[in-house]
């Protein structure tokens, strides 16, 4: 037989699931399952808070790497002329629209015409 756990939301007994034996902490009760849930929510989306601006407009993927390549946001810095985080994301944003843009083939030049219509003229 299973020792039985406290659950953190309500502090009565419970059995844990076999396949959770030391990792389940909470009871199937409704209210303690919204309680967990709950706190889980709140833990993830303080934590989201408290990282970098660059998380804001980035998807989290992108701010990782940028996080992780500190000469990015060094040159980055240097082309906006500024220092702020806000500014460096806004145009990291930009950026990534626009190359985006450009690789499917939307983004129109001065003549009206897509870019890929200069590279093939030029071939």
């Amino acid at each position: 037989m299973h020792s039985k756990v406290k659950c953190r939301a309500c502090d009565k007994s419970f059995i844990p699931d076999p396949r959770n034996l030391k990792r389940q902490a909470f009871c199937s009760r409704p209210e303690c399952q919204r309680w967990r849930r709950t706190k889980t929510q709140r833990k993830r989306r303080e934590r989201f808070r408290k990282e970098q601006v660059l998380t804001r407009r980035l998807k989290p993927s992108e701010a990782v790497w940028l996080r992780k390549n500190p000469i990015i946001i060094g040159l980055v810095s240097v082309l906006v002329g500024s220092t702020d985080l806000r500014e460096i994301e806004a145009f990291c944003a930009a950026a990534s629209h626009r190359g985006s843009q450009i690789l499917r083939g939307g983004l129109l030049d001065d003549d009206g015409k897509g870019l890929e219509s200069k590279v093939i003229k030029r071939q």
